[in-house]
């Protein structure tokens, strides 16, 4: 996709919803548990959500799927572990950038990036360990785009259904690649503002993912100029209301 439809799809989402309502805090008094594809993800959709519901919340946990390992599209397998272990390192920064009231628990279940869909009964298996009626978990959209977040947001609905814990779906990528339509329930897509002082905390956590912003030797950067325009000013953050 060139830099213009891209542009254009994302303008639709918010030029065509700007009426999507304001979502109410629901986590007081609860446990917290957001679910990442690859580390980025966390600070990219709900660095906001984070500043605002881990000081309420009884305890913040943060379950890494994978370790965003094949953003580069390294075959090296010392080339994969030592960006693994960048992005790791990246996040961790990020989310002392924050500056969060209350410490945050981190899980790293490894699964292959990239592969998420072949292991999806490993992946629930573990979040049984993790997740309750009492829980507040927070997934990447089931219909963003990426078959990781794909795969972890349906995995993350089918053990809501059966737990029976309250869940809400952050997009990342639907914005770039597809345009609003009833297939996304775009009634059910609401907003979480933000003040200035957490955008400006936001804005500094996604700053520390150097590994995919910055250009490397050959290589064009990761995440696009576009991707992180959309990111930067932008004073509230989406869920998705299942």
């Amino acid at each position: 996709m060139n830099s213009v439809e891209f542009k254009e799809n994302k303008d639709l989402w918010f030029n065509t919803n700007a009426q999507w309502p304001h979502f109410v805090c629901p986590i007081a008094g609860k446990k917290l548990v957001l679910l990442i594809p690859h580390p980025d993800d966390e600070i990219f959709g709900c660095a906001g959500l984070l500043q605002q519901w881990a000081s309420v919340a009884t305890e913040t946990v943060v379950i890494y799927v994978t370790a965003g390992e094949a953003s580069h599209g390294f075959v090296d397998a010392d080339e994969k572990a030592s960006l693994a272990r960048m992005r790791r390192q990246e996040s961790q920064r990020a989310l002392d950038a924050l500056d969060l009231h209350g410490d945050v628990r981190i899980c790293e279940l490894n699964i292959p990036d990239s592969e998420v869909k072949s292991f999806e009964a490993q992946l629930k298996e573990r979040l049984r360990f993790e997740l309750d009626s009492s829980c507040v978990l927070i997934a990447p959209y089931y219909r963003d785009g990426h078959s990781d977040y794909d795969a972890v947001g349906e995995c993350a609905k089918h053990l809501a259904e059966a737990i029976g814990f309250e869940i809400y779906f952050y997009p990342i990528w639907l914005w770039f690649w597809t345009h609003p339509s009833a297939e996304h329930q775009v009634d059910n897509f609401q907003k979480l503002p933000m003040n200035q002082r957490q955008l400006v905390r936001k804005v500094r956590a996604m700053e520390c993912f150097e590994s995919q912003i910055h250009a490397e030797e050959s290589r064009s950067p990761v995440i696009s100029k576009e991707f992180l325009e959309h990111y930067h000013p932008s004073l509230f953050e989406i869920l998705v209301v299942h």
